[in-house]
């Protein structure tokens, strides 16, 4: 394809994402394709976590909700001033937003016209490149509305996206943006709801440590934990599966996904993933034959844990593990 490279730009300091775009006027595309985290300045944006509601400072108000609705069989996306039921406002990862700013800032002056002449836009990217991929066409679809009312006029391929939008933005976005995890990629599940179903699987296991006076607070009890440790995978689990599940299901029931500061996963979710024959034996090939995939989303409950699963919840997240998915 016949494509011209129409910006490259290499950013160093917080709050900015490394990207380029490039625009093929035979297919009449343009690709916007945003770099993942690394650098330490990216790492500090990746720490700015916390879920704030999309601002427009030429609003009356100090926050801008938008809303995706259904029209004419397209999506149309309305902005409001004022939230009369509640925090509803689109909610998203401080960090990332900005960086979105900043690069709609960037891009704005050759997209606008592009998309005018009917060109297609595709953003895509890998960790922090694929959550910014998906906040700036949040930000580009609810500045110009009437210019992307056809879902067609602007996709996202997201890898390894983590939890970026609240609950109800996430699940909305999937006609535009279409998210690959891989296997049990760590990033996609590091959020404050999965920390917190986390935190009642340690105390459920530390009243399970105490039942068996292993938790270690004395000699004797700190002798049996670490007598038990030393069993590894052979020993009698200290909670069985069932238990466990059980834990999790509690925990998920006390745990109200629509809360202002949890984040998930957006847009229409492919799972990639290589099926275990049970809970301890891994599949004797993990060639590209036994990949599987299955669609879902953010809110699904497999992303609602933390998969910790030795150094295979961190390897997959590597844009090495995607290329070798995605063949």
């Amino acid at each position: 394809m016949d494509y011209t490279v129409l910006q490259h730009k290499l950013e160093f300091c917080p709050g900015k994402v490394a990207h380029y775009s490039a625009v093929s006027p035979t297919e009449r595309l343009l690709v916007v394709g945003f770099r993942g985290t690394s650098t330490l300045s990216d790492i500090l944006t990746d720490c700015c976590g916390r879920a704030v509601p999309l601002v427009d400072h030429n609003s009356i108000g100090d926050k801008i909700r938008v809303e995706i609705k259904a029209a004419d069989g397209c999506e149309r996306i309305t902005l409001e001033d004022h939230d009369n039921d509640g925090d509803n406002f689109v909610r998203c990862h401080e960090g990332i937003l900005i960086s979105a700013k900043n690069v709609l800032n960037e891009i704005e002056p050759f997209l606008l016209p592009l998309v005018e002449c009917r060109y297609r836009v595709i953003f895509c990217g890998h960790s922090l490149g694929a959550a910014t991929a998906i906040v700036t066409a949040i930000l580009l679809r609810s500045k110009y509305p009437d210019l992307f009312l056809d879902t067609k006029q602007i996709h996202v391929y997201a890898f390894g996206t983590p939890p970026v939008l609240d609950h109800d933005s996430a699940i909305a976005s999937c006609s535009f943006c279409t998210t690959i995890i891989n296997n049990a990629d760590l990033i996609s599940r590091l959020s404050i709801s999965n920390l917190a179903v986390l935190l009642a699987c340690l105390r459920s296991i530390q009243s399970k440590l105490a039942e068996h006076k292993m938790n270690p607070k004395g000699p004797v009890s700190s002798v049996a934990f670490f007598n038990k440790i030393a069993e590894g995978t052979s020993g009698t689990p200290l909670m069985t599966l069932s238990e466990l599940n059980h834990t999790f299901d509690e925990a998920h029931k006390n745990l109200p996904l629509r809360k202002p500061e949890h984040l998930f996963i957006p847009g229409k979710v492919l799972l990639a993933y290589y099926p275990w024959h049970n809970e301890r034996e891994e599949p004797k090939s993990t060639g590209r034959n036994n990949l599987q995939c299955v669609q879902t989303t953010g809110a699904s409950n497999v992303f609602q844990r933390l998969e910790i699963d030795g150094l295979r919840c961190l390897t997959d997240h590597l844009t090495s593990s995607y290329f070798e998915i995605m063949g």
